[in-house]
């Protein structure tokens, strides 16, 4: 209808929009963003680490706190 804006439109908009709203500027983390983490904490050197929180989250979390 008249003045609707197309769907993949309206997606790359938002996409767009969650950019620029991270402090990293990416829309979305991605599986490989997270692997490093992963794979820290299980290895032998995380052997100390508990109870931690690793946030992988291109700076989303970040932007709450203030």
């Amino acid at each position: 209808s008249k003045g609707e804006i197309p769907r993949r439109e309206l997606e790359l908009q938002v996409i767009e929009q969650r950019s620029r709203s991270i402090p990293l500027g990416v829309p979305w983390v991605e599986p490989a963003d997270v692997v490093g983490a992963y794979l820290f904490l299980a290895s032998d050197e995380a052997r100390m680490v508990t109870g931690a929180t690793i946030d992988v989250t291109a700076g989303d979390s970040a932007r709450n706190l203030g």
